[in-house]
């Protein structure tokens, strides 16, 4: 069977006992299945009720409402619930609460957690929480009628709309009745209806700046009809009445009936029977600013004098330049011989020169004498005028990257001209896609500020805002000199350390790549703050593997400073994190340790800026590793140069082979000694379980003659890592002779005499020691020493410059007479200058001997 499902709401006045013949909600939509049910539900509270049901559209099965803010008399448009529900029969229930918002259960089976079996979840949505902030109520399309600054919710409604300046309003209710009715004659926006009675469909336009509801109850509207009675046939009958009346009687009597199709109210009253003719005449009128500005309201005071028998009333029209009206009146209660004013308001008036006319257009009685008398005119200029914006923007707080941020923005008319406006607000330039806000129309009126407010997901791209207030009756922006403003925005990043980077080095400062038994490093941690807050923080730090610790020293240290996007070096107590890597014999110390590092107690410099939770803001960071090895074991292996026979002040290359049998890289210096004294050093890195070949270039020094010897030896001092226990220092070292040929000068013995070089040296100590100052001093070293005790130059590097010595003679024949001895020098003769001593070396002999 095919059914014909609708829904239809039933109410009750008399708590159930009686119902109303219902209310077609939701007529049928589809009558080609079977098995459509609505399954309505229904919920009310404080006038409002919600209806929900369920509907199929040809392809899902989805939830709708309708709602009645007025008990159900009056119905919204259908709203959707769920978007493509599948589930047939899956009723929903509602509810609301106090406050009037509405709560929405379902179920559906949408596959929300992704399982390949389908699922079926219960859903609840509810309506959007808030309050209208400044609403506005408007009937006749002029100024607000009614304007209630600021949030309007339960705390401060209901109010009553009846007399103006109470409760928001800008005029008495029956004042915006009166005005929403005579719009819609000026419009031409009426009907009359089946009475014969002309009528007028008054809109209450409700505006708002945020989301929210603004209900009416209790609405009550008391109005006055004028009867317009055709006067000759009253008159007639009031005659006819009289005539009848017995000339006894000084009243007449009679009796008016009221009829209507209707309920209501019809009150006679002031019925007044004026036998004289009205005389009237419009005598002045005013305005109530003589040099008024576009867009503001202008009042005219029209004054009547009444030079008739009787009391009259009469209808006063205002126009503009002839045709354009202005407002219509009714002045009663103008005595005989008195004059009364009545006043038309001329609202949003337009800029230009303008001549006003004032007129009598009926009065009661009849003034038969009508003439120039019953109209005046006067002309008045109107300046233009423009409203004239300023705005205040401002975050509710400090705007972070990646959170909302609540914003104010407040615009205020000093200008002379109220403004339609819009407000527009962009990230960084005006784009479409940058659009962060755009309100409502809003009417500012002069010297009144509107407050708009939002929120914003911060974004570390944006850097400013771009605002931008525009008139909407004339397209023209009005802030920021006409091209709009930028707005600067400042996005914070809120604080993140991290480890960007360790280097391992010794004392002074060297590198250490290698680590293992023994080595003392310092960690030099740069830690960067990715945020943009400067802030303090406590570091603490350790390295782990499995079980074991190696806990720095310090390894804590507490308000240290790390600006924001600055990237520092960690210091605690004005030194490096010092680790010592000690096994004290335990097993498995060599390996990857973990370089555990946590930051904590992260606090703003400037305590306004103070906006996480420092006790939840940690960061750790456990990336870094420290690879222990077992230790180097290092033997200098080769000591050559690229040759050995050399001139004295000739440079030579030494070729130096370290090799290391141990697992751990080591670095270190090789020392080059003569004699013990070190006349040159070189630095080495040599792999694990591999050698390395290093050289060395030096120079002989000049006014040399003989062997040099010389050793190249590891400093033990400069290795890191250290050796571990089989590390021997025997093999640490190697030695090298050269053979220097020199162009020293040197006289054999045999040309001096037999043992004058050994007299001659105790004779210098002895006269030295005698004389008691030491102006002189020779040392004569007699024998050679040893390649690993004396430097075979000496110290001939210190040593003032000597004279050029002459090269051994070669040995004479055995038969040839020795030259002649000397003649002995006249004792006057001056010793040579420069000279204190002259030393006969022997043949053959090294220097220092």
């Amino acid at each position: 069977a095919i059914y014909d499902m609708e829904v239809v709401l039933k109410k009750s006045d008399d708590n159930g006992e009686t119902w109303d013949e219902g209310t077609l909600l939701v007529p049928s939509r589809d009558t080609s299945t079977s098995f459509t049910y609505m399954l309505p539900a229904v919920t009310s509270a404080g006038g409002y009720v919600y209806v929900s049901y369920q509907d199929y559209n040809g392809a899902t099965y989805d939830h709708y409402f309708k709602f009645s803010q007025d008990s159900g008399n009056g119905w919204s448009d259908e709203y959707t619930v769920t978007d493509d529900h599948n589930l047939n029969y899956a009723k929903m229930d509602l509810t609301i609460d106090e406050d009037g918002k509405t709560y929405f259960g379902y179920s559906d089976d949408t596959n929300i957690a992704e399982e390949e079996a389908e699922d079926n979840d219960i859903f609840i949505r509810a309506t959007i929480d808030g309050y209208p902030t400044n609403p506005t109520i408007n009937l006749d399309g002029g100024s607000d009628d009614w304007d209630w600054p600021g949030e309007f919710n339960p705390d401060n409604s209901p109010v009553t709309w009846e007399d103006s300046g109470e409760n928001g309003a800008s005029k008495s209710f029956a004042e915006a009745i009166e005005d929403g009715l005579q719009e819609a004659i000026d419009n031409e926006d009426t009907f009359v209806d089946e009475y014969g009675v002309e009528m007028a469909n008054i809109t209450l336009t409700v505006t708002s700046d945020t989301d929210g509801r603004v209900g009416f109850s209790e609405l009550k509207i008391e109005y006055t009809v004028d009867f317009i009675v055709d006067q000759d046939l009253l008159v007639t009958r009031l005659n006819s009445l009289v005539d009848g009346t017995d000339d006894s009687e000084t009243t007449a009597e009679t009796k008016f009936s009221v009829s209507s199709s209707t309920n209501g109210k019809v009150i006679l009253k002031d019925l007044k029977i004026v036998t004289a003719e009205a005389d009237l005449e419009i005598t002045q009128m005013d305005f109530s600013n003589s040099s008024p500005k576009e867009g503001n309201d202008l009042v005219i005071t029209v004054h009547i004098r009444n030079t008739g028998e009787g009391d009259a009333s009469a209808d006063i029209t205002c126009w503009y330049d002839g045709d354009n009206e202005i407002g219509s009146r009714t002045l009663t209660g103008i005595e005989s011989g008195n004059t009364e004013t009545i006043s038309i308001t001329w609202e949003d008036i337009p800029a230009g020169n303008y001549e006003v006319t004032a007129s009598i257009v009926d009065s009661v009685p009849k003034d038969t004498s009508q003439g120039d008398e019953d109209t005046i005119s006067q002309s008045i200029n109107i300046a233009s005028a423009d409203p004239e914006i300023t705005t205040e923007f401002s975050f509710d707080g400090i705007a972070v990257e990646g959170s909302e941020i609540g914003w104010s923005l407040s615009i205020e008319n000093e200008g002379d001209k109220y403004g339609n406006i819009k407000a527009y607000i962009y990230e960084n330039e005006e784009d479409e896609d940058n659009l962060v806000y755009e309100s409502p129309v809003t009417k500012i009126d002069v010297d009144v500020t509107k407050g708009f407010s939002g929120s914003w997901l911060a974004k570390s791209d944006v850097d400013e805002f771009y605002l931008k207030i525009v008139d909407t009756d004339d397209d023209e922006v009005l802030n920021g000199e006409g091209d709009g403003e930028y707005l600067d925005v400042s996005v914070q990043k809120m604080p993140k350390l991290t480890v960007s980077n360790i280097e391992w080095v010794d004392e002074d400062d060297n590198p250490i790549t290698s680590f293992s038994e023994g080595t003392v490093a310092y960690a030099k941690i740069y830690i960067l703050n990715e945020g943009s807050f400067d802030v303090t923080a406590s570091v603490e730090l350790k390295l782990t593997k499995s079980d074991k610790k190696i806990v720095p020293t310090p390894a804590y240290g507490a308000n240290i400073n790390f600006n924001g996007d600055t990237e520092t070096i960690l210091m605690i107590n004005d030194e490096y994190p010092k680790a010592v890597f000690n096994s004290e014999g335990q097993l498995g110390f060599t390996g990857s340790w973990i370089v555990d590092i946590k930051m904590s107690n992260i606090i703003a410099k400037n305590s306004e800026e103070q906006i996480w939770d420092s006790e939840e803001l940690v960061f750790t960071n456990k990336n870094y590793r420290v690879e222990v090895f077992e230790p180097p074991n290092l033997s200098l292996t080769q000591f050559t140069a690229n040759r050995v026979d050399i001139g004295e002040g000739e440079a030579v290359t030494f070729t130096i082979v370290i090799s290391n049998d141990g697992e751990a890289e080591a670095t270190g210096n090789i020392q080059i000694l003569q004699g013990g004294s070190v006349v040159g050093t070189t630095s080495f890195t040599a792999p694990g379980y591999d050698s390395i070949a290093v050289t060395y270039d030096w120079s002989v020094p000049g006014n040399y003659d003989g062997e040099v010897n010389l050793k190249a030896q590891i400093d033990p001092n400069s290795v890191n890592p250290p050796g571990g226990p089989e590390d021997r220092v025997t093999d640490d070292f190697q030695t090298l002779t050269l053979n220097v040929e020199g162009t020293v000068n040197v006289k054999p013995a045999s040309e001096s005499g037999t043992g004058t070089g050994a007299l001659i040296v105790p004779l210098i100590v002895f006269v030295v020691l005698i004389a008691g100052f030491g102006g002189v001093y020779v040392m004569y070293r007699r024998s050679q020493p040893s390649a690993e005790e004396t430097d075979s130059f000496g110290d001939m590097g210190g040593l003032p410059e000597q004279p050029p010595i002459a090269a051994p003679q070669p040995e004479q024949p055995p038969a040839a007479a020795p030259p002649p001895p000397q003649p002995e020098q006249p004792p006057a003769a001056a010793p040579p200058q420069g000279t204190l001593l002259s030393i006969t070396v022997p043949e053959g002999a090294q220097p220092g001997q």
